[in-house]
């Protein structure tokens, strides 16, 4: 996936970034600078998630993602 993010920091080899839709421990495979001719997405889509936005109101996490917690 592509995700446009702040850059907050730089120390050393670490990058701290926000505005990051990933999973805790999800390696950061490559880093571009932001170039608007290039990053600006004219046209976006939501996939997957098309025909299940009214889901997204009605549905709760089953815990599967979060450590210690239980599906029920």
């Amino acid at each position: 996936g592509l995700s446009i993010v702040q850059l907050i920091k730089i120390e050393g080899n670490r990058v701290t970034i926000e505005g990051i839709d990933v999973l805790n421990g999800t390696p950061l495979i490559d880093i571009k600078p932001y170039v608007p001719s290039f990053d600006i997405k004219d046209v976006t889509a939501v996939g997957w998630l098309e025909n299940r936005q009214e889901q997204v109101v009605s549905s709760k996490s089953d815990g599967r993602f979060i450590s210690g917690q239980q599906q029920d």
